[in-house]
């Protein structure tokens, strides 16, 4: 394995762990149209489920693939 492939695969690996700690189903909702999943589900939970209901089954279903 040469340096590039080892940093290459470095990197991929901090990207993917960085953007498992993002909230997809929280921050796409409230910045593409402005709605707040949180406060329109019943449960107050930033979750993909609460996405499919509010803003729709594409939305839902594209926060999802990327949770």
């Amino acid at each position: 394995m040469s340096w590039r492939e080892l940093f290459l695969w470095l990197i991929c690996a901090a990207g993917g762990f960085l953007s498992g700690s993002i909230m997809f189903s929280r921050l796409i909702p409230k910045l593409l149209l402005g709605k707040d999943v949180c406060e329109i589900g019943k449960d107050r939970n930033p979750g993909a489920g609460n996405v499919f209901v509010s803003c729709g089954p594409s939305w839902g279903a594209f926060c999802l693939t990327l949770d």
